[in-house]
Order: structure tokens, then C-alpha cells, then sequence
């Protein structure tokens, strides 16, 4: 049986370079924070885990997932992060940042690496959320949560229906 896709040429030819332009700025992260970034890509093309990542500062780190490659080249470009690695959570210094908060801290970075971007790359900042009621679906750590209420959200209600997520979102 043959799918026929409702998509434009046009859009297909913009999604094609859209997902190059992603690989090859994820291979440009891992090129900066790894001495051994094709080893890396190799072995995280064909899943082989662990993988010994050798940070640029000579620091290996045992890679358990393609989620753990990309959580070190993040942490190398948001220098306003202190991650836990032990703990596994993360802390945002949000000086720079016009929010309600100067400091949060976040759970289950590993897992959810949404996290540095939510609180740094401006991921949600378009969103109208200032004074409005949010529903949070799939609130995963709550990262999103504390985003939309620290950027004014008269509410916010997460829904999270995964249990080991949920324990991390009720920390908070």
C-alpha cells in the first residue's frame, strides 16, 4: 500500500534542509566538546553504548545515550548552567534574563534536556503566557511549568502521566 503525503515540493525541499541545517549544527556541537566527536558519531549512528566521550578538557564521560552526547555539548554552550552530574539536575543562574526568577533548579536533565534549552535558547518566549491560565501536557520534569509561571502565568496546570517524571515534577 503506497501513503501519499499532502506536503509540497516546496515544503519538502525546506524540511530536507531544515534537518541538514539540525545535523549539521548538532555535529558542530559535538565537534567543539569532544576530542573524539567522530568516534562518537559513529558509535551513537550504530547505538553502540556505552561510549567514552573525551570532553575537550580531557574529562571522559561513559555515554549511556544519544540524550547524555548531547547534554555535554549543551552544558558547553549555556555557561550559565551548573550541572550535578551525581544528582542529576541542573542549576540556572537567570540574571541575564528579564524573569520573576534569578536562580532555578531543575530535575532529571538527563531525560529532558528541553530543560536547557526552555531556560536559554528562547524556545517558549513567543508563546502569550502572561496572565493566562497554561496547561502543561506531558509536563515531563516540570521544567516547562516553572518556565510559564515565572514568565507570568496567572496558572499553570502540569499533566504528566509518567510516573518517574511525575516523582521529579513533584519536587518542585
Amino acid at each position: 500500500m503506497t501513503t501519499r503525503y499532502n506536503t509540497s515540493i516546496y515544503h519538502n525541499i525546506i524540511g530536507f534542509f531544515n534537518g541538514l541545517k539540525n545535523k549539521v549544527t548538532w555535529f558542530n556541537l559535538y565537534r567543539k566538546t569532544y576530542s573524539n566527536y567522530l568516534d562518537i558519531i559513529l558509535n551513537d549512528f550504530q547505538k553502540n553504548y556505552p561510549i567514552k566521550g573525551i570532553l575537550r578538557n580531557n574529562e571522559i564521560k561513559i555515554l549511556n545515550s544519544k540524550d547524555e552526547i548531547a547534554l555535554y555539548s549543551l552544558l558547553e554552550i549555556h555557561k550559565n548552567v551548573i550541572y550535578d552530574e551525581k544528582n542529576d539536575y541542573a542549576s540556572f543562574d537567570l540574571s541575564f534574563f528579564d524573569y520573576n526568577l534569578k536562580k532555578i533548579t531543575t530535575y532529571g536533565i538527563k531525560q529532558n534536556l528541553d530543560t536547557l534549552l526552555a531556560f536559554n535558547n528562547g524556545t517558549y518566549e513567543n508563546l502569550p503566557v502572561k496572565n493566562k491560565v497554561v496547561i502543561d501536557i506531558g509536563a515531563c520534569t516540570g521544567d516547562t511549568s516553572i518556565y510559564f509561571a515565572i514568565r507570568g502565568a496567572k496558572k499553570v496546570i502540569a499533566i504528566e502521566p509518567y510516573p518517574k517524571n511525575f516523582e521529579m515534577l513533584k519536587k518542585y
